[in-house]
């Protein structure tokens, strides 16, 4: 039996972009996280051994998010999914950044990627 366990909206602080004050200060991001998982032993166990532990996902995204700024958030979207990836159970990831206050020319609510992988 599959699944699908989702980290949705985890706000960061951090230092990428394209253009040089972007890396120079911090700005605001949302990362959601999407992994497909075989549930059937986590289902009959009810033991947080026998699935994806959410923690583990937000660990993931924080380390990627705090870590050398990158340019693209193509990048760091592809960076995040092959961490999680290599957890334990992932079968396939979804990852979608956010960046809430892209330097546009004009009023947006954010510019997003979106990356998948699967095994």
């Amino acid at each position: 039996m599959t699944g699908w366990i989702r980290i949705m909206g985890m706000q960061f602080q951090a230092r990428h972009g394209a253009l040089p004050y972007e890396q120079e200060r911090p700005q605001p991001f949302a990362v959601d996280i999407e992994v497909e998982t075989d549930f059937s032993r986590a289902v009959e166990s009810d033991q947080v051994g026998d699935t994806v532990d959410y923690g583990r996902l937000y660990a993931v995204a924080a380390r990627v998010m705090a870590g050398p700024p990158v340019r693209l958030l193509e990048a760091l979207a592809g960076r995040m999914a092959g961490e999680v990836l290599a957890l334990d159970g992932v079968e396939r990831v979804v990852v979608r950044i956010r960046k809430q206050a892209p330097p546009l020319p004009g009023p947006v609510a954010y510019s997003e990627v979106e990356v998948s992988r699967h095994a």
